[in-house]
């Protein structure tokens, strides 16, 4: 009985396209994480903004007391579910130098890591003369008509 064998160039054609489609798939898959890391990014990014605006709520509540001629807060007040976030602030009444200050930390959660992103503003506050100066101008008066 005789064997015949298969030709031996039979298996590149195989060995080719398995080489073609593994290199595709790593392509896709190296494109699939690179999107998935820049949609947290942006994510992060968009709530790193978040943050700064629910801060700035903190400031103008701080600023409120202040007005109203509230004493100094006895502690740090905290605010939550305020746009998906919480701040705290704590304020201090004017002192001898005629000035207040506001710390106001607005903190969110990001929702696909879970990262919780804080960010922190002060404002020193000082009330001054209504006319403070009776003529101001950024360069130059010139009085020759």
């Amino acid at each position: 009985m005789k064997i015949i064998s298969a030709p031996k160039h039979c298996a590149s054609a195989l060995i080719i396209t398995l080489i073609f489609v593994m290199t595709i798939a790593g392509i896709l898959a190296t494109y699939l994480v690179m999107v998935q890391n820049s949609d947290q990014l942006v994510a992060r990014s968009q709530y790193w903004n978040s943050a700064l605006a629910i801060a700035e709520a903190g400031i103008e509540e701080g600023l409120t007391a202040v007005n109203a001629g509230n004493a100094s807060s006895d502690g740090w007040i905290t605010r939550s579910n305020i746009n998906g976030g919480t701040y705290q602030f704590r304020y201090y009444a004017a002192d001898e130098t005629n000035t207040a200050t506001i710390r106001s930390i607005g903190t969110v959660t990001v929702p696909k890591t879970g990262d919780k992103i804080s960010r922190t503003v002060v404002v020193r506050a000082s009330q001054s003369a209504l006319f403070l100066m009776g003529l101001v101008a950024i360069n130059n008066i010139d009085f020759n008509g």
